[in-house]
């Protein structure tokens, strides 16, 4: 039988019995091949594979894994996404197929970990002792991220202020839904906190989703609400148990408050006549 050849690397698969006088330059020749074969894809000194080391996963086409010695990262990469571990700065990162970073969980050297969405959000876990810490989120906008809110270890939500004195410490505006009741009459505060309405008829209001056994208000303005008769709920409380006479051609402003989730309302005319 003559000599045959592997599929791959085409080495020489000498006939047995035959080559009595070849078989070892054959043999050395393959053996060289496969040295050189060897050498190009997994280097002794520093380098590379270079190609990638396939990992079957089943459900992808195309899968693979990539590490790198000098750098600590690596990736496993499916068609779309590829995930990526960097072992010198402890990360694990989400990559779009174009190699763009898309997101990131990354650990610092004291373990205060970090989810980044890279030049969009990143969240970050922070600690101020053993005991205690906080969550802090930031915005990127080009290459420089700023501080948008942080929730301390005491509890309290900073909006644009990073050392919150309160609960609640915003820096900044604060801006609310402006609602058209057109023809209702049902002041619903799921949709905001404030109303505005013309009155051209006998109009009966009703005070809608107030938040449970929680302090809130909201302001109305009226335009020609001394035009027709109103009717207000009867939780609504007046200065000296009496409702405001309004303007019968213009705009007056009004504000509730209550304290017990609706029961009580406590109503005051803030602007008649309104210019």
């Amino acid at each position: 039988m003559a000599d045959t050849f592997t599929p791959n690397l085409n080495l020489t698969k000498v006939q047995v019995g035959g080559s009595v006088n070849t078989w070892g330059s054959k043999l050395n020749a393959s053996m060289d091949l496969l040295d050189t074969a060897i050498a190009a894809r997994m280097p002794i000194a520093g380098g590379l594979f270079t190609g990638p080391v396939g990992i079957d996963g089943g459900s992808e086409s195309a899968p693979g894994f990539y590490f790198d010695t000098s750098t600590g990262s690596g990736f496993f990469s499916d068609t779309d996404d590829e995930l990526a571990i960097t072992i010198a700065e402890t990360e694990i990162g989400r990559f779009s197929s174009t190699g763009l970073l898309m997101s990131k969980l990354a650990f610092d050297d004291e373990l205060n970990g970090y989810v980044s969405t890279v030049n969009h959000f990143r969240l970050e876990a922070f600690e101020t002792d053993a005991n205690n810490g906080g969550l802090v989120g930031y915005t990127r906008t080009g290459g420089s991220i700023t501080e948008k809110f942080r929730f301390d270890e005491n509890g309290r939500l900073g909006l644009g202020q990073s050392s919150p004195a309160a609960l609640l410490d915003r820096n900044g505006t604060e801006c609310w839904n402006v609602i058209d009741m057109a023809a209702g009459t049902a002041i619903n505060l799921a949709l905001g906190n404030h109303f505005y309405k013309t009155i051209s008829a006998t109009t009966t209001f009703t005070i809608t989703n107030t938040p449970g056994s929680r302090g809130t208000g909201f302001i109305l303005e009226l335009t020609d609400g001394g035009s027709e008769t109103i009717n207000w709920p009867s939780s609504v409380k007046w200065p000296n148990g009496v409702a405001p006479t309004l303007t019968a051609s213009g705009v007056d402003i009004l504000f509730f408050h209550t304290k017990d989730g609706g029961t009580t309302w406590r109503g005051a005319l803030s602007q008649q006549a309104s210019a």
